[in-house]
């Protein structure tokens, strides 16, 4: 909050409004054009050479866009400060807010239920550092009884530089008191060089370090390969050498992310069958549908059995990838209906 008051170029910050997925979001005022900004102060210190290509690109794109749903991009600046995102300000609810307001506890219980009945094993709560909901549910889940369905909560492994012990995403985790933790790391070489800025090795010794510490004191831990698959385009050796990481760390489960949700059934079967061959920890995937992919990727997964089934938005793992898909669609378009009330 110490920039409140600074000036960059002409926009003066005015408040600090909160955090994002890559820094600080801080309101503005351009005294030049005399309108309300928002400013993304990016995490650490001025952006690499690689990392700021990648970022120019992608703000290149979103500048070109016009949609009601989109925040507009108009500069990007460089200080003493560090790299700031120069983005429409938009009046409204922050996220944590529209939380609150959101599906209640008593609402998400009553989900779990109907997915306990539904047969799914796993129902991923929710991240229990992000927001009193996800905290309470946790908390009021474990006197619905469930029989089969295992909770689970979700998390980041450790920050770099900090032991397991002293991590407060991990602490966290353990303070939900659920038998099962998903963990997300690392897996695209391009992430850990520009984003987590430390070695490849380095990475691998978080992840292996995180599961390890998590396996002693929950009954199972599900490693969640971000951005697996365009790791494994990349680079499939290192992205390989991840999830090696995280069956020497001790995971129950290894899913395969699609975060990107454009990759083709061809390049997912490709990886899986690699993958396969490197490590005998069961596999799980997980797809994201942004090019209408999702669907057909996980059909071509059931099919060969390569793996089990994870779906998005925090649940579920199927129990038999062997069963033919069509009964999968029909618990999946039965879940929707329990959703819908």
């Amino acid at each position: 909050m110490h920039l409140v008051g600074t000036k960059i170029g002409s926009i003066r910050i005015t408040d600090f409004l909160g955090e994002g997925g890559m820094g600080r979001i801080y309101a503005g005022f351009d005294e030049r054009l005399r309108r309300e900004v928002a400013l993304k102060a990016l995490h650490g210190d001025h952006l690499g050479a690689a990392a700021r290509t990648r970022l120019l690109q992608e703000a290149r794109s979103l500048s070109q866009l016009s949609h009601p749903y989109v925040c507009a991009i108009y500069d990007l600046l460089e200080h003493e400060e560090g790299d700031f995102l120069v983005l429409e300000r938009i009046h409204g609810e922050t996220l944590r807010e529209a939380l609150v307001e959101g599906l209640a506890p008593a609402e998400k219980l009553r989900i779990a239920e109907k997915l306990e009945e539904l047969g799914i094993d796993y129902i991923e709560g929710g991240y229990p550092g992000s927001n009193e909901r996800d905290a309470d549910f946790f908390k009021q889940v474990k006197k619905l009884k469930l029989k089969k369905a295992k909770v689970a909560s979700f998390g980041t492994t450790m920050k770099v530089g900090v032991k397991p012990s002293q991590d407060i995403n991990l602490r966290m985790l353990l303070a939900a008191d659920t038998p099962v933790v998903t963990l997300v790391g690392k897996t695209w070489d391009l992430h850990v060089r520009d984003d987590l800025r430390i070695s490849q090795k380095a990475n691998l010794e978080i992840i292996a370090d995180s599961i390890a510490y998590m396996k002693k004191r929950v009954d199972e831990v599900i490693f969640d390969a971000e951005h697996f698959f365009d790791g494994f385009r990349a680079n499939p050796d290192y992205a390989i050498e991840c999830v090696k990481a995280a069956q020497e760390g001790g995971a129950d489960w290894i899913v395969l992310c699609e975060t990107n949700g454009g990759r083709l059934p061809g390049e997912i079967r490709e990886a899986l069958t690699q993958v396969n061959r490197a490590v005998k920890t069961p596999l799980g995937i997980h797809c994201h549908n942004d090019g209408e992919l999702a669907v057909a990727l996980r059909c071509a997964v059931v099919r060969g059995a390569e793996a089990h089934l994870f779906a998005g938005a925090g649940i579920v793992a199927e129990s038999d990838p062997r069963r033919e898909y069509a009964e999968i669609e029909l618990k999946r378009r039965a879940m929707l209906t329990a959703l819908g009330g």
